[in-house]
């Protein structure tokens, strides 16, 4: 399907693009989270925190209802302000204490995607990184005892462990942490969704080497990967943690409101996997006990669009639909980068102008096909004619029946899509023959031409008019390349022959106000030139 469909992107942008039926739902599911935030408005709202006093130690609660209306959202600070005055003026009691020990069970130990997922959060390393750390731990490294595999096999969607080696990872638990951190019982872990089953979870393949008996023989990465790995298997067959919630409720005149504590009773496999829960710890209340209040707080918050995408939400999410399998998503986010689809900056994923131009494409056209559902059953299909339930050579010949109209006609009205999706008017007329210009999209990325071609061959550089050239002030910068060599240069060139092999930012100049800066990256050190008065500075 891919291959067929990526032919037309070639057409329309420039060789060398992709489609593909796992990589275009994930670009798809990344662009239309960063337009859900883009068209995403803040509002302001308010809350209101109570400060309590008892035995010289503050606590705070939160009010909950004002007049039986429910206050924890605000949105007219007058009204706040109105209820903080009422709430000075009322005397305040313990209403109703609720205590509930709680129990939190370890995470199972990890097939490709936890693994991928939890290295990126804790570690920051990319899927792809992570791989090729396992790969390397799974076929063997130098260690006390000689050239050993150190971890299962790394491609797994299963969380199942061999019941042989369990009675040796209870007893390497015991010997680290002490009796009462094993979990006695037979712990049964559920798989989630369809698992193929072949190969057990990820762990060590032998338990008494432990991480520290390494730390000569890997380098620091793949010691951090083994000690995750290594900590989570235990992790999985210790005790769970308990923690002791209290909710004491208060009420006043015309309002009620909530205090909560939290108190470790015991960390569990917590001690194992080395996570802290943050406590909050609040004096012992009676029921019908008058409180001494000291301060009404009214806190300003603003209501926030969905957060984008990591790495590791992203195999989260795709997981959770049923997209792909777990080999595929360190090369889907490999494919994503090298097409120039998505950029990571810090962890957080943003779709690139040329993603957003290619996933509006293909999802335009071809709507059933890169949808979240046909993926998901795509996956069900496959398992099914693996499992012989279904007949491979029907199921490609019915899927063909209804994808090649699709494709032909799609073929056909490839100029109606590059106007559709690939031109757009400005407010500007070309200088030869006076007709509307247009941004349009080529395998150099965007440019400005004229409406009129072929019969007017006009043709410029697209840029912003956001950076003036320090030299000739009439030109502006703009990205160029030579020999496989980024700089920027001016757009009045061959008149101006400024360039600079340093990227343009928005930061003025402290030192002579110029409105923007060249930033320099040197040794891994940031700071910043003036182009005007040539001078650095850090930000």
């Amino acid at each position: 399907m891919g291959y067929r469909i990526s032919p037309i992107l070639w057409k329309l942008i420039k060789r060398g693009l992709s489609a593909g039926r796992v990589q275009t739902v994930a670009l798809r599911l990344i662009v239309e989270r960063e337009k859900e935030i883009e068209k995403f408005v803040p509002e302001k709202y308010y809350s209101i925190e109570v400060i309590f006093k008892k035995e010289g130690k503050k606590f705070k609660g939160e009010l909950k209802k004002f007049e039986g209306e429910d206050v924890k959202k605000i949105f007219d600070k007058k009204k706040a302000e109105e209820i903080k005055e009422e709430i000075f003026k009322s005397d305040i009691f313990v209403k109703k204490i609720i205590k509930k020990i709680k129990k939190i069970k370890p995470p199972p130990p990890f097939k490709t995607s936890t693994l991928q997922e939890e290295a990126s959060k804790r570690l920051n390393f990319s899927p792809g990184k992570t791989m090729r750390l396992a790969q390397s731990l799974f076929e063997g490294k130098e260690t006390p005892e000689g050239r050993t595999g150190l971890i299962t096999y790394h491609r797994t969607d299963s969380v199942r462990i061999s019941e042989k080696v369990i009675p040796e990872i209870k007893r390497k638990i015991e010997e680290l942490f002490g009796k009462e951190y094993v979990y006695e019982k037979e712990r049964k872990i559920k798989e989630k969704g369809k698992v193929q089953g072949a190969h057990e979870a990820i762990r060590p393949t032998k338990i008494h080497l432990l991480p520290d008996l390494l730390k000569d023989y890997l380098n620091d990465d793949e010691l951090s990967l083994y000690r995750m790995i290594y900590k989570r298997t235990l992790a999985s067959f210790s005790k769970d943690a308990e923690v002791e919630e209290k909710i004491v409720r208060f009420e006043g005149k015309n309002f009620e409101g909530e205090i909560k504590g939290k108190e470790i009773l015991f960390e569990g496999f917590y001690k194992i996997i080395g996570k802290e829960i943050e406590e909050i710890k609040i004096p012992e209340l009676k029921e019908n006990e008058k409180l001494k209040l000291i301060e009404v707080n009214i806190i300003e918050k603003e209501t926030q669009p969905p957060s984008r995408y990591t790495e590791a939400s992203l195999i989260k999410t795709l997981e959770k639909l049923g997209i792909g399998r777990p080999s595929t998503y360190a090369p889907t986010l490999e494919i994503l980068y090298q097409r120039n689809y998505v950029e990571r900056k810090g962890k957080t994923l943003f779709p690139t102008e040329l993603g957003k131009k290619v996933s509006d494409i293909l999802v335009h056209e071809f709507p059933e096909i890169f949808d979240v559902n046909f993926t998901r059953k795509m996956e069900e299909y496959l398992d099914e004619i693996e499992e012989g339930n279904l007949k491979r050579k029907e199921f490609l010949e019915n899927f063909w029946k209804e994808f090649e109209p699709l494709l032909l006609k799609t073929q056909e009205r490839l100029r109606k899509i590059k106007q559709k999706h690939l031109e757009e008017k400005i407010d500007e007329k070309c200088p030869l023959c006076s007709s509307p210009l247009l941004i349009k999209w080529g395998k150099y990325g965007k440019f400005i031409s004229c409406s009129n071609f072929p019969k007017c061959k006009y043709k410029r550089d697209f840029y912003q008019k956001k950076f003036l050239c320090p030299e000739c002030k009439k030109g502006y910068l703009i990205r160029r390349k030579k020999d496989k060599k980024l700089f920027f240069g001016c757009t009045n060139f061959p008149e101006c022959r400024f360039t600079s092999s340093y990227e343009p930012v928005e930061i003025k100049c402290p030192h002579c106000s110029f409105e923007y800066s060249f930033k320099i990256i040197k040794k891994k050190k940031l700071f910043y030139k003036c182009p005007y008065c040539g001078k650095f500075f850090k930000k």
